[in-house]
């Protein structure tokens, strides 16, 4: 599908019947209407136009937010990052995006739009009038520390982003906060596949949405005039049903046939000289709530530039591990108080350490309380909660860590 200037639409079809059914990402936000309609070619007139009505079912505050690698992260060099930030519900928005990273090791070079705000480890950008269904972007450009700076950044290490958006009380908070685990590398496979969310994600996010990004290079001689990506999604693991895009560098087509998805670039003429010859696309899926602890799932992608022989990306494997792993030891650098907690559950520092975000999980895994942008945060609000145990999960500059609470 082809998406005009808002509101308009362009959908190749082949010859034959077809139906026509508009699709959402949260379905219960809105009236269609028609909800479908038919359509035959050749006996239709070409090309056929059909209006249809969106009307909104309620208010509902619902923002999301993706942070993609457009390059990759190696010592001593500039790596290009793009967030890109929707209005998913039935109302305006305005409000704020962050990005947080770790400021010992990288450094703020440039962004488009530029930043509002500047303040340690996290950048800060205000935005109004968000309407629905409107997505915006933001390009920032970070340096990453050489082997032989303080302190060195080396092949292999792992950076830790996050980009959060703030507007007010968010129907699906879990979307607000985008966590991005990024491997340096001293060399590189342009065509590659990579599975945001890192190596692990924990059982908590088991049924959720995992994003991917698939990046392409033309390294031939000529231009590329078609490029296609194709994804077999093992339906085992993953929710083919639940299948958005996010963003790509060029305008595309995404076609799903059984469990194969398609993202085609048509008359993408993708030049083969290095300075303009890259592109990508971006989605996110659900995984299968089935999926328990130990669990793997992989992802690879074949790109086919023209009708060249396709090139196989990396196969893309993340392991669902417990939330108990610690990049370090909590208590190390945290107090919280009292626990059991009534109202408020205070959280004390012991040493230097840049909060990015806090999170409270109940014992099924599910999120029930998230600060996305935490660093001056002393104290959490857990009154809503219901008696019982709960896990305080805190991501920072130093990794990730989490504890157990019990609320009265």
């Amino acid at each position: 599908m082809f998406f005009e200037p808002f509101p308009m639409y362009s959908i190749p079809v082949e010859s034959g019947t077809q139906i026509l059914t508009p699709s959402f990402e949260n379905p219960a936000y809105f009236n269609i209407s028609p909800a479908t309609t038919s359509v035959t070619f050749p006996a239709a007139s070409n090309p056929f136009t059909q209006d249809f009505c969106i009307s909104a079912n309620g208010v509902h505050n619902d923002l999301d937010v993706s942070l993609l690698p457009i390059t990759a992260a190696r010592p001593g060099f500039d790596a290009t990052y793009k967030m890109v930030y929707k209005n998913k519900g039935t109302t305006v928005q305005s409000g704020t995006l962050n990005l947080n990273f770790d400021n010992g090791r990288i450094d703020f070079v440039s962004a488009n739009p530029m930043v509002d705000s500047q303040i340690g480890n996290n950048l800060g950008w205000n935005f109004a009038n968000l309407q629905p269904f409107e997505t915006r972007t933001i390009n920032v450009v970070l340096n990453i520390n050489s082997s032989v700076e303080v302190p060195p950044v080396a092949g292999g290490d792992v950076l830790q982003y996050m980009a959060s958006v703030v507007a007010g009380n968010d129907e699906t908070p879990a979307d607000n906060i985008s966590d991005f685990y990024q491997t340096v590398v001293n060399s590189f496979d342009p065509n590659d596949k990579t599975c945001l969310e890192g190596a692990t994600i924990t059982p908590e996010m088991v049924g959720k949405e995992i994003h991917y990004m698939i990046r392409f290079e033309n390294t031939g001689t000529a231009n590329a005039e078609n490029i296609v990506i194709k994804d077999m999604i093992d339906t085992a693991k993953f929710d083919i049903s639940s299948l958005m895009p996010i963003d790509g560098s060029h305008p595309f087509v995404t076609r799903i046939n059984g469990n194969k998805v398609e993202f085609i670039f048509q008359n993408i003429n993708l030049p083969f000289d290095n300075a303009n010859n890259d592109g990508y696309v971006a989605f996110k899926i659900k995984t299968k709530p089935t999926l328990v602890l130990g669990n793997t799932f992989s992802n690879t992608a074949s790109i086919y530039f023209d009708y060249n022989a396709p090139i196989v990306t990396n196969t893309a494997t993340t392991t669902i591990a417990a939330l108990a792993k610690q990049d370090f030891e909590f208590k190390n650098y945290f107090r919280i108080y009292p626990n059991p907690a009534d109202a408020v559950l205070n959280i004390d520092s012991k040493k230097q350490i840049a909060v990015s975000s806090i999170s409270i999980y109940n014992t099924l895994g599910q999120l029930v309380i998230v600060v996305p942008n935490a660093e001056n945060v002393a104290t959490v609000d857990v009154s809503s909660l219901r008696s019982g145990n709960y896990f305080l999960k805190i991501i920072s500059d130093k990794g990730t860590s989490s504890t157990k609470f019990i609320k009265n």
